[in-house]
């Protein structure tokens, strides 16, 4: 299960490290996280199909702020408009990596002398410095042009948060304080991973997958503030229709017990026996038969119909 790193920064909330940075601070402590337990290049598809794009035209999240992890890294996608839809208009980003590789001083002395007192290469030389560090980035991002082939993918990169695990010092750096092409370069990657945590989401809203609300069977009761760990919370997670019915104990279609199961989806009226209503979307409710919510051992498992 993934939930390491979104666990890394609700320590950081949690101690006071990001109270420099209410909007990224609130955020993450109030988003709903999904788990991907893969990486995504290697499951999400090249080429959108006629069915995805209906998809991508009605893209929406399922909560106002989502965080969603990988076996890489993890991105929250933060809805700017109230029912916000599709992929047109502006959505906030926060992307969260950790390093891995070794620090056991972080400051901006430190770094400005291993750099020779130049900042354009303050995140290289963060790197080379050690292990331990995470890496916050925000910023916003839309996609204007979007079809079955290719992408046209606009956003600002705002600001990128570092943090050492190991002495808990805390800095950022912007733009202005960067070399325009190194700048460039990390504001392409971190925007582009904003996109593919999009695709991400597609793939849960295909109909032939389900979402799984899984939550601890008996709350456990935290220290005055203590923020809940991923294990203590509800995590989002995607499988099969099969999948499914294995999960909760169900039979096949025609068994009684689950007789027929649609996920909630939107379709677009194409016929033109639709007259008016022609090109109309419409949302086809989510239909199921059986129980919905099952305890296993400590955990409750629970079918999001409505997501």
């Amino acid at each position: 299960m993934n939930g390491k790193i979104f666990d890394k920064v609700l320590r950081m909330a949690e101690r006071g490290h990001l109270d420099k940075w209410p909007i990224v601070r609130d955020s993450i402590t109030s988003a709903a996280f999904f788990d991907f337990p893969a990486r995504a290049h290697e499951v999400l598809d090249k080429v959108y199909s006629e069915a995805q794009m209906e998809l991508v035209d009605n893209f929406f999240l399922p909560f106002p702020i989502v965080a969603v992890e990988d076996t890489a890294s993890c991105v929250l996608l933060i809805d700017l408009q109230k029912d916000q839809k599709g992929l047109k208009d502006s959505r906030g980003f926060i992307t969260i990596t950790h390093t891995g590789t070794g620090l056991d001083e972080f400051n901006t002395a430190e770094v400005a002398k291993t750099t020779g007192g130049k900042t354009a290469h303050r995140q290289d030389a963060i790197k080379q410095l050690g292990k331990n560090i995470i890496q916050i980035a925000t910023g916003i991002f839309k996609v204007p042009v979007c079809n079955a082939l290719s992408h046209i993918i606009e956003g600002h990169l705002e600001e990128i948060i570092i943090h050492n695990e190991d002495n808990e010092l805390t800095d950022s750096m912007k733009a202005r304080g960067m070399d325009e092409e190194e700048w460039g370069q990390y504001h392409d990657h971190l925007v582009n991973d904003a996109m593919v945590t999009c695709e991400i989401l597609l793939h849960f809203n295909k109909p032939k997958n389900w979402i799984i609300e899984r939550s601890p069977a008996k709350q456990q009761r935290l220290g005055k503030g203590r923020l809940p760990r991923v294990h203590q919370g509800p995590v989002y997670i995607m499988c099969t229709q099969e999948e499914l019915h294995t999960r909760l104990g169900l039979k096949g279609e025609g068994s009684g017990k689950a007789a027929h199961a649609r996920r909630r989806h939107f379709r677009t009226l194409k016929s033109e026996r639709y007259g008016e209503r022609q090109g109309e979307t419409i949302i086809i409710p989510a239909s199921w038969v059986g129980p919905s919510e099952i305890q296993q051992g400590k955990r409750t498992y629970k079918v999001m119909l409505d997501i």
